[in-house]
């Protein structure tokens, strides 16, 4: 769902337990003594810890509505995002669940199914070119349309990529995970659509530090 006025924001939240906004993570929300978790400082992931105690939190009843804010929701691990998952299956009555991120593909399509995800609306959004490197642009079209017959030299070129083959390859699956959608909604062909829940595979598997290659050809086969 598309929303124009971030002023909306609060009122979108408060209609349901669970919302994705695909936003800046540090955006200020207009919400009562919001709970907020991200990742610590010097973590790379927000712990299953971090969401165990916000379980315990979110088990006391409430009589008036508590909002609980998960900024950088992309960097939830495997098994924080799995614990998260089963908090929103049955949330509490009043609490209201916020996940602020730029890239809500990259969370598990299970919470994303758990979820409304709001995405702000803008002039020629799905012509509009993601806001990344042309290097970044490049890989994600080339990991979008790869074959099994050219995805190991693509994993090969990829290994290869100086100070960080890592972040290259989660920015560019990232990226083609983005352009899917794009084509999908502009184009209405359904072989993007199939593409996605691959590319989403493969970047949480190599945010769990998979092997990079290994992924790369097994999980977009």
């Amino acid at each position: 769902m598309f929303f124009s006025d971030f002023s909306d924001i609060p009122r979108l939240i408060k209609s349901t337990h669970t919302t994705i906004f695909a936003i800046a993570p540090d955006t200020a929300l207009d919400l009562p003594h919001p709970l907020e978790i991200a990742p610590l400082p010097g973590k790379s992931t927000i712990t299953i810890d971090q969401i165990r105690e916000l379980t315990k939190l979110s088990q006391a009843k409430q009589t008036t509505e508590r909002f609980i804010i998960i900024r950088h929701a992309e960097q939830l691990g495997p098994e924080s995002a799995n614990a998260l998952l089963k908090l929103l299956e049955e949330p509490g009555n009043n609490y209201h669940f916020v996940l602020l991120t730029l890239e809500p593909y990259a969370l598990l399509p299970t919470i994303l199914s758990r979820a409304s995800l709001f995405i702000p609306h803008t002039q020629n959004s799905l012509s509009k070119k993601p806001l990344v490197s042309e290097q970044t642009i490049t890989l994600a079209k080339r990991l979008l349309s790869a074959t099994p017959a050219n995805l190991p030299s693509l994993a090969d070129e990829i290994a290869k990529i100086k100070d960080g083959s890592r972040q290259a390859a989660l920015a560019a699956t990232a990226t083609a995970i983005e352009l899917a959608y794009k084509s999908y909604f502009a184009t209405k062909n359904p072989r993007f659509l199939k593409r996605i829940p691959k590319l989403i595979l493969l970047h949480r598997n190599l945010k769990a530090n998979g092997n990079l290659k290994l992924h790369i050809v097994a999980d977009l086969c």
